[in-house]
């Protein structure tokens, strides 16, 4: 194995069928999950014969220490499976940390006047708008789309109360893949369905988009 694949920084593959992830750099250590062969990582610490893996593309894969033995380098992702690269046929590719390629690119908030309650709102939406951009050296591990997941928290004020209430709501969609990009708007629902007074005020608290 070329010892490019056991060092920080570098982007490295799983040899082997199904890779035991564990704790810590030992076999002694408990295994906290498994990554399938052919799996890209990146090297974020090395020990001795082990390495720390980390997901770069956050699919939820497990993270953690594996045996450096069964790791082999990738550069530009285009490696032939059939023929293993050694350190003169292939100069790997140096990972350099990229901005976040999922982005929450806008987010507007805005309330409903009620029709039956005077002066008050009968709900909120949020509407965030966003975007995914993965850099194409990631191509040939891509699937067709990215599950995603947005959540939110409003605080938000009844006619008759001086205390704010919170309210926390989620929504999911899914990004189809072009070329690594794809962008939506997605909405985000508050029906203040536990409130029987009057919304006169709101405001977002907290939002989070995350892939699933």
């Amino acid at each position: 194995m070329p010892t490019h694949a056991q060092e920080v920084g570098y982007l490295t593959k799983i040899d082997t069928e199904l890779l035991n992830v564990r704790s810590g750099p030992s076999a002694d250590t408990s295994v906290v999950g498994r990554v399938s062969q052919g799996s890209l990582m990146l090297v974020v610490e090395r020990q001795g014969d082990w390495v720390k893996l980390s997901d770069p593309l956050r699919r939820g894969l497990s993270e953690g220490w594996v045996n450096a033995r069964f790791l082999t380098v990738t550069a530009s992702g285009q490696q032939n499976d059939t023929q293993r690269p050694t350190a003169q046929a292939i100069q790997p590719s140096r990972y350099v940390p990229r901005p976040d390629p999922f982005q929450i690119t806008n987010a507007d908030f805005e309330c409903r006047e009620s029709y039956i309650n005077e002066g008050g709102f009968d709900g909120c939406e949020l509407e965030v708008e966003i975007e995914v951009n993965i850099p194409s050296i990631f191509a040939p591990y891509l699937r067709d789309y990215v599950d995603v997941t947005c959540e939110a928290e409003i605080s938000y004020r009844t006619q008759d109360s001086y205390f704010e209430q919170n309210e926390r709501e989620s929504e999911s969609t899914s990004l189809y893949l072009h070329s690594g990009t794809a962008s939506e708007t997605l909405e985000i629902d508050f029906d203040f369905v536990y409130t029987f007074e009057p919304v006169v005020s709101g405001k977002v608290e907290s939002l989070e988009c995350r892939p699933d």
